[in-house]
């Protein structure tokens, strides 16, 4: 581990230090303590927004508004029920006709997402079944995550038709398949600052005006994780806050409509993806 990451660790530690933490320290052992730590410094992100304003699912999505959850006894590395029920709400209230998601996982957040948008045509794109993870264009922290893949919950659902999917690195990926007019993505795939920033410039050009791009995992493994399993949702969000970006209360999901002004503001933010690229060899 680095100096200036023990340093880190050391300085959360401090300021999350308080009774509780050392019961826990002393009943369960320092593994523990850093769980239920690394717990708190999540909460205290994405439920007070750290550097960036909270907002509500009624600012957002301001209609009455039905909408559906599936939620499986088996739902590891999949979103969180708050998550899952707010993206859900989102969906249902503002009634995409395409979206978009990168990072199928195994299709649970799909269904859910087709469930609650019924007129939607649904894109979802990932790595190939087998993908060897050491092969991505850019590390990808998501070893784990890539491994545990196999099968998809939207398979032999009537939802099933209305679901695209993509294979593909995001990186390398002709977006040109999916086309322009979406107007709902959820990027969740590869969770390094790298991939994060790629995939959010890619897709940018295919999405509508007023259309609406979440980021889910905002606050998570980015400050006490081991730096080669370190996430950089939160770093990228943080560098293009001015154009509008918050959290959804009580969830790690980064939102951001498109009306002219933000837009227009990310790209400017983006705009420099030019020199980034060259940067790391990609031009």
């Amino acid at each position: 581990m680095s100096m200036r990451h023990s340093l880190r660790n050391f300085l959360l530690t401090l300021s999350y230090a308080h009774p509780a933490a050392v019961a826990v320290a002393f009943r369960r052992g320092p593994r523990a303590t850093k769980q239920y730590l690394s717990e708190m410094y999540r909460c205290s992100k994405t439920d007070a927004g750290s550097y960036l304003p909270v907002v509500t699912l009624q600012q957002i999505a301001e209609v009455q508004t039905e909408f559906k959850v599936l939620r499986p006894a088996d739902w590891g590395g999949s979103m969180t029920i708050t998550e899952i029920s707010s993206l859900c709400h989102l969906v249902a209230a503002r009634r995409p006709r395409k979206v978009l998601e990168i990072g199928s996982f195994k299709g649970l957040t799909t269904l859910n997402i087709a469930m609650n948008a019924p007129e939607a045509e649904i894109h979802t794109l990932d790595l190939p079944q087998g993908f060897n993870p050491a092969d991505t264009t850019f590390e990808n922290n998501d070893v784990n995550i890539i491994g545990a893949r196999g099968f998809y919950y939207y398979e032999a659902r009537a939802e099933a038709s209305r679901v695209h999917q993509h294979y593909g690195d995001t990186a390398t990926f002709d977006y040109d398949r999916i086309g322009k007019d979406v107007d709902f993505c959820l990027i969740d795939a590869a969770h390094s600052y790298e991939y994060v920033r790629n995939d959010t410039t890619k897709i940018l050009p295919l999405m509508t005006e007023g259309s609406l791009m979440l980021w889910h995992d905002y606050g998570r493994n980015d400050f006490l994780a081991e730096p080669e399993d370190a996430w950089g949702v939160t770093r990228f969000l943080h560098e293009i806050a001015s154009a509008g970006v918050q959290i959804i209360q009580g969830t790690s999901l980064g939102v951001l409509m498109l009306n002219g002004e933000a837009r227009q503001r990310l790209d400017q933010l983006l705009g420099t993806q030019a020199a980034w690229r060259a940067s790391n060899n990609e031009l």
